[in-house]
């Protein structure tokens, strides 16, 4: 974990060869385009820092989630899932990765595909929602390490917005 303050415009240094993937406060997460590596950049957009986070050491399956954000962007956590709700927490304050839990599931859990274009949903401050392909949300509370399926009438999914093509990732940053 490094943190640095460098002077950056988003469209010139970041969004050429970095991508958005989730902003919550006055923080904007983004990752390298088609990278082997799997390091992130949390940049602070009302101080300029930025913080390079190392890889956390899972795929993700579902969008990474900024859980915790305080005082003006000084402390975050970066919630990472991956199959089966295997996750872990990065924490800035520690500067490091949390060890890795294993999600206790419901018996109707199947592997789910999240929709790219709905960013994760925090309530509460620990329980994460992601809406998925399969007509369902996933709620994670990550206090309990436990998931709950909640499925979705087919008429109120239609109702869901579809991505069109190339223009997942239209979610930057609140001002």
């Amino acid at each position: 974990f490094q943190e640095q303050r460098l002077p950056f415009t988003f469209e010139t240094e970041c969004l050429g060869w970095q991508e958005p993937m989730v902003s919550r406060g006055c923080l904007v997460v983004l990752h390298r385009r088609h990278a082997i590596s799997a390091e992130l950049r949390v940049i602070n957009t009302l101080t300029g820092r930025v913080s390079r986070v190392r890889s956390p050491g899972i795929s993700a399956m579902y969008p990474r989630t900024l859980l915790a954000v305080g005082d003006a962007g000084r402390s975050f956590q970066i919630l990472i899932a991956g199959t089966n709700l295997v996750t872990r927490i990065f924490s800035s304050e520690r500067g490091d990765w949390g060890h890795v839990v294993h999600t206790r599931l419901p018996p109707n859990f199947i592997s789910t595909l999240p929709n790219r274009c709905s960013p994760p949903l925090v309530l509460g401050g620990t329980t994460v929602h992601w809406l998925c392909r399969e007509q369902c949300i996933v709620a994670l509370d990550v206090s309990t390490a436990s998931a709950t399926v909640i499925e979705l009438p087919p008429l109120c999914f239609s109702q869901v917005a579809r991505c069109p093509k190339h223009t997942d990732k239209g979610l930057l940053a609140s001002s």
